[in-house]
């Protein structure tokens, strides 16, 4: 489906069209279940109905559900990350709200099916990790931000290095107990006999090893 068959889309009732809605900051800050809650909240209408996407390289949980610590899994469908102009060919026509989780996953180019999606008279929630566990910007990330948002709700999580007073704005990877090392990559393969866990973490309490190797 191309963009111009997408703008004969019906206007919503409840947004105003081309409403961009992003959800974002660390591990455990409520992201996905944010965006859940607004896209379950439209379908009490029956002028409103949502579709959900996500990188299918997103294996937490089963590839066809998006995982959320409070509502439990959703139904999506699963886009190869590195073609995000392929979320435009899965759009129903009485689709008005569209949902993207694990946004920061996807290619940079995420921001112009996004744009597409708008101009096609739809109301837009992206849910994404701003920063990766280094503390820099995922591209993905960077284009939505500057994407022309209407809305943007930077979240917080508690810092999991207890005691602290800190709200956690950063993701900590962990591997075997110890920080990862900068030149590890940003999407690390589980390998066997060896422990990777993600935390929030505060400004104060987030580590990288930058140690030479």
């Amino acid at each position: 489906m191309d963009v111009l068959s997408l703008e004969h889309s019906v206007r919503t009732a409840h947004y105003f069209p081309a409403y961009l809605h992003l959800f974002t900051g660390p591990m455990k800050s409520g992201k996905t279940e944010g965006m859940i809650y607004h896209l379950d909240r439209s379908s009490y209408s029956h002028l409103s109905r949502f579709q959900l996407f996500k990188p299918c390289n997103d294996d937490r949980s089963d590839a066809n559900l998006v995982f959320s610590r409070k509502y439990g899994t959703v139904p999506c469908q699963p886009i190869d990350p590195a073609h995000p102009e392929d979320i435009l060919s899965y759009i129903g026509k009485d689709v008005t709200l569209i949902g993207i989780d694990e946004a920061q996953f996807f290619a940079p180019s995420l921001s112009d099916v996004v744009t597409a999606l708008r101009r096609s008279r739809r109301h837009v929630l992206c849910a994404f990790l701003d920063t990766d566990f280094r503390g820099e910007p995922f591209p993905a990330a960077q284009r939505l931000l500057f994407s022309y948002p209407d809305r943007i709700e930077h979240l917080t999580a508690v810092c999991e290095a207890q005691p602290c007073e800190y709200d956690a704005t950063m993701t900590q990877r962990l591997v075997d107990g110890q920080p990862a090392h900068y030149d590890d990559p940003i999407e690390l393969i589980e390998k066997a006999g060896r422990k990777e866990v993600y935390e929030a973490r505060c400004i104060f309490h987030h580590v990288v090893d930058r140690s030479p190797r």
